[in-house]
């Protein structure tokens, strides 16, 4: 799956807003991550052994490099993370995160808004399933609330919600790990022969 983005915008939107304008971005985990992850910061060449999924990750980013189009996208926009976002992700950096990608989430997070959890009525309405869990309904409904895309590579609660008619406005985009502590760095003609065969 290819980076790509979902411009539709939920009817409870502002009819005045043009999708490809609105100039709020509420990040999620998985956002979060993606921008801070070594694999998208020129770890790709690495290779993870023992980690089948992060390989396929890996060769995913080379050919489909993330940050490439979260830069547009990014550019020029604010910034929002709710409370519960910012909560599970600086969990997940101090148990998983190296040390360059904690320093990134540090940079990261000094550009962003911290906002309290204030999800929609819409989102707060969903019944909760295996797809459909209270932290995703607080992220997602808060991005509701305050009228933002969100960045996000969670499409099966995006997916799960639409199915109840509940539409949430989001760029999506491929999953990333934090990878810095469990990849191998690979030799130069082995990163060649990787580019050459994918």
């Amino acid at each position: 799956v290819s980076t790509q983005s979902t411009w539709a915008l939920p009817p409870n939107y502002s009819p005045s807003l043009d999708p490809t304008t609105v100039q709020k971005v509420n990040l999620d985990v998985t956002g979060l991550i993606a921008l801070t992850s070594d694999l998208t910061n020129g770890g790709c060449f690495k290779m993870f052994p023992r980690h089948p999924v992060l390989q396929r990750q890996a060769i995913h980013e080379q050919e489909h490099p993330v940050l490439t189009t979260l830069s547009k996208f990014l550019e020029g926009k604010e910034l929002i993370i709710c409370e519960r976002a910012l909560t599970e992700f600086k969990d997940i950096i101090t148990n998983v995160g190296g040390p360059n990608e904690k320093e990134r989430s540090e940079h990261v997070l000094k550009n962003c808004r911290i906002v309290q959890d204030d999800p929609s009525n819409a989102a707060m309405s969903l019944p909760e399933s295996k797809r459909i869990k209270m932290r995703q309904k607080i992220i997602f409904g808060t991005g509701d609330k305050f009228q933002a895309i969100t960045l996000t590579a969670n499409i099966s609660f995006v997916r799960a919600a639409s199915e109840k008619g509940v539409i949430f406005a989001v760029f999506q985009l491929p999953s990333r790990a934090l990878t810095e502590m469990k990849g191998v760095m690979s030799t130069e003609s082995t990163n060649q022969d990787t580019v050459e065969k994918n």
